[in-house]
């Protein structure tokens, strides 16, 4: 018998994750566009709602409803005992909707409707308006440059969004399927390695939509691409600058000894020269007068000298 690691509760946990994950990156998608066609179509009556605190509020919000929306899979799901022919017992952590009196097709046809449907829609239409007021933004200008880059400008905007819509799309549309076939045509499908490949795959794309989104960015906007620059420009100068200022602070306090030891020589050797002059001057005074004194010394018939 293979069981299941950590038993009911971690399928439980499991499964509420991914499906609360799921949404909230649904969700979080629906809500940047929204921010969009707001930037776009009224940037000013709107600015108010686009800071920091609104954001938050609604981060929240997103996150409490995709965990009340997980809340019907987190009870469905459960540890199941599984004897198929040709294979020893074993456990599965997988939907049981008999427990709950629940139509198995049906939660998958509103997942389908939730989690897919209405958000591919609203994203979709509020695309569209944000296209559309973009495109009926009046340039000012007679067909110079300025008009030329604006126009430009929109091509650009307006192919971001359409490939950000689209991906979107494509990446989730895979495991919708999969539960749906599985779920409406049951007796369609086996229990093989292909099928369990294929939905493995499906997984794997629908979640990898979240990171998706910075190499489109960075692969369609330019201006994207010039603040990531920016971005990793500015942390290497800033390292750059930090040891620059250790490199110059060590050759200042280098400088600084040298200066000082170089200060203690110089006084030193003014001292010896000062006191070298001094006995010199002594010696030489000495030289003067001691042939004065034998001079007279020998006018005396004396000879000290």
């Amino acid at each position: 018998m293979c069981k299941l690691a950590h038993g009911n509760a971690m399928c439980k946990v499991v499964h509420g994750v991914q499906f609360a994950s799921m949404a909230a990156s649904i969700y979080t998608l629906v809500a940047m566009s929204f921010d969009r066609f707001l930037a776009v179509g009224y940037p000013l009556s709107t600015k108010h709602l686009r800071q920091p605190p609104a954001a938050l509020r609604v981060v929240v919000g997103v996150w409490t409803a995709s965990l009340l929306l997980a809340a019907p899979w987190i009870a469905v799901y459960t540890v199941r005992q599984y004897d198929l022919p040709g294979f020893l017992p074993f456990s599965v952590c997988a939907d049981d909707w008999k427990a709950f009196g629940w139509h198995r097709p049906t939660g998958f046809l509103v997942l389908f409707v939730v989690d897919y449907a209405v958000p591919v829609a609203s994203i979709g239409v509020l695309s569209g308006l944000t296209v559309s007021r973009l495109w009926a933004t009046e340039t000012i200008g007679d067909g110079g440059p300025a008009e030329r880059q604006s126009v430009v400008a929109k091509q650009k905007v307006t192919k971001l969004i359409v490939v950000v819509v689209a991906v979107f799309a494509m990446c989730w549309l895979p495991s919708h399927v999969v539960w749906l076939w599985t779920s409406f045509f049951r007796s369609s499908w086996h229990h093989t390695y292909a099928f369990y490949y294929a939905r493995i795959a499906a997984h794997v794309l629908s979640y990898a939509n979240s990171c998706m989104n910075p190499f489109i960015y960075a692969f369609v906007s330019s201006r994207f691409r010039r603040e990531f620059q920016r971005a990793l420009v500015g942390r290497s100068q800033q390292q750059r600058r930090q040891s620059s200022s250790q490199l110059t602070a060590r050759r200042h306090w280098t400088n600084a000894a040298g200066e000082q030891h170089q200060t203690v020589q110089r006084h030193r050797s003014q001292h010896e020269l000062t006191r070298r002059r001094h006995t010199s001057a002594v010696y030489d005074r000495a030289d003067q007068v001691l042939p004065v004194i034998c001079l007279e010394e020998q006018a005396d018939d004396v000879t000290v000298c």
